[in-house]
């Protein structure tokens, strides 16, 4: 249907599904762009860890945040208390957080 102007004239339940289709649209390329940034941050923490970190310390970061384990996993694995893993992770993160300037 043609209005005034030649204009298309669509009825409001189409108008709502190309809403629906452009805002999903937009928000698939908002999530492509967050995936794109994970990616290149877990690479960044990769990098900062191999030279900032202890062995274990970095073993412990790479478990919890990359492989997204539990602190109850990551104890098990590594056959150390909850707690430990706890204080590496905080000791790690403190480490971690002075080389953000860097990148």
């Amino acid at each position: 249907m043609t209005g005034a102007g030649g204009e298309v004239k669509r009825s409001r339940r189409t108008q709502d599904r190309l809403e629906s289709l452009y805002t999903l649209d937009s928000y698939m390329d908002k999530a492509a762009t967050n995936a794109e940034n994970i990616k290149r941050m877990k690479r960044l923490l990769k990098v900062a860890m191999q030279f900032s970190l202890t062995d274990r310390q970095r073993e412990v970061v790479r478990l919890h945040y990359l492989e997204d384990k539990k602190v109850v996993e990551v104890a098990e694995e590594l056959g150390i208390s909850r707690q430990a893993v706890y204080k590496l992770l905080r000791i790690s993160r403190k480490k971690l957080q002075k080389l953000k300037n860097i990148f």
